[in-house]
């Protein structure tokens, strides 16, 4: 009976430290660049995208990021809120381009849109984001913050 109750502590303890060093074990996720970006539907609700993003995985583990909300500013103008469309599988210890699918309601756009014909001049326009991004990996979910500006070039645009 005692040796049963030992056990379960034990095997509390050990739950118990897992959970609270599992946040040092994650390692962020890391925007390289922006490769292209690609208008793919345009309706009277909702603008979505594809960004092909280089990203960096420095973990040993396979992280899937499945949701976000990042405030967007493109030249510096608020273009609205992205949101995550379909879960990206990010493979281990990699540097790769991703195909990221998002969206943002054309309400938070309809401000943006005035500057849009502007930026179709320029050489380079810079993409910020802002927000936090909920990963998942090794059955430990985390919303992270996640932050990135990148300058895009405008040959990069396409428009479908």
């Amino acid at each position: 009976m005692k040796r049963d109750a030992i056990l379960i502590q034990l095997i509390c303890s050990l739950f118990l430290v897992v959970g609270l060093s599992s946040c040092k074990i994650y390692q962020a996720v890391k925007v390289k660049r922006i490769v292209e970006f690609d208008l793919s539907e345009l309706t009277n609700n909702q603008v979505s995208a594809v960004l092909s993003i280089e990203l960096e995985n420095p973990n040993p583990y396979k992280i899937a990021l499945y949701a976000c909300d990042l405030d967007l500013k493109i030249d510096g103008n608020n273009a609205g809120s992205l949101s995550l469309a379909d879960p990206v599988v990010l493979s281990p210890k990699s540097t790769q381009i991703y195909n990221v699918k998002v969206f943002t309601d054309m309400k938070d756009v309809e401000g943006f849109l005035g500057n849009a014909l502007s930026l179709m001049f320029k050489e380079e326009i810079e993409f910020e984001a802002s927000g936090f991004v909920q990963a998942k990996a090794i059955l430990i979910k985390k919303s992270v913050p996640f932050s990135f500006s990148k300058p895009l070039s405008r040959k990069a645009f396409t428009l479908n």
